[in-house]
Parts: structure tokens; sequence; C-alpha cells
């Protein structure tokens, strides 16, 4: 007589299951907790940097900070005598002379050449 083993169970992993699948949707709660809190995060990062876009207090107050600096700027101008623009100590020198080669070169099969 031949026998055919249609099935193996194994007993002890088949009590244990229970136990398994608990463990595994636990894990998966808490993996889930886990992107939750992160995702909430992120929402969090972005609101706090989208009160400062466009708001208009800052806007002013850059506004007005630049329009010191350039009235700032502009009284210092005015307060300094404007000099006459002369070439004294100005030293000039010849272009030096070019040395070395130039063109193309053949080397290796590539071609070479100086800029």
């Amino acid at each position: 007589m031949r026998s055919v083993a249609v099935a193996n169970i194994n007993s002890e992993m088949a009590h244990r299951s229970q136990s398994v699948m608990a463990n595994t949707y636990a894990l998966l709660k808490e993996f889930n907790a886990d992107q939750s809190f992160r995702a909430g995060q992120k929402q969090g990062m972005v609101e706090a940097a989208q009160e400062t876009k466009n708001n208009q207090q800052l806007i002013d107050q850059g506004r007005a900070s630049g329009a010191a600096a350039v009235n700032e700027r502009y009284e210092q101008s005015k307060q300094k005598p404007v000099k006459e623009a002369t070439t004294e100590g100005v030293v000039t020198q010849k272009p030096a002379a070019a040395s070395g080669q130039s063109g193309a070169f053949m080397s290796e099969g590539r071609i070479e050449r100086d800029f």
C-alpha cells in the first residue's frame, strides 16, 4: 500500500501561529505610528516655514532696512569730496613677449591644442 502525504502540519507552529500573527500586527502598528508621527512632524516643519513666507511685517522691515542702507550710503557720499581722476603713480607695463609653442600637436592619436 502506498500512502500519499497531502500536507505536513507542524502542530507546534499551528499552536504558535496566533502569537506570530499578533507579533506581526503589533510591529505593523508600531511602524504605522512611527510613520504617522514623521508625517505630522514634516507638516509642522512646513507650516512653521510658511509662517514667514510673504509675511507683510517682515517685508516692511526688509524694505525699511534696505532704504536705510541706501540713504546712509548716499549721505556718506555727499560728505566726501570728489577727487579728480589722475594717472599719477600709475605704473604701466609693456606686455611680456609670449614664450612657448602654440598650434596643434599629435600625440598618441589625440589632438592637443594650446589655448
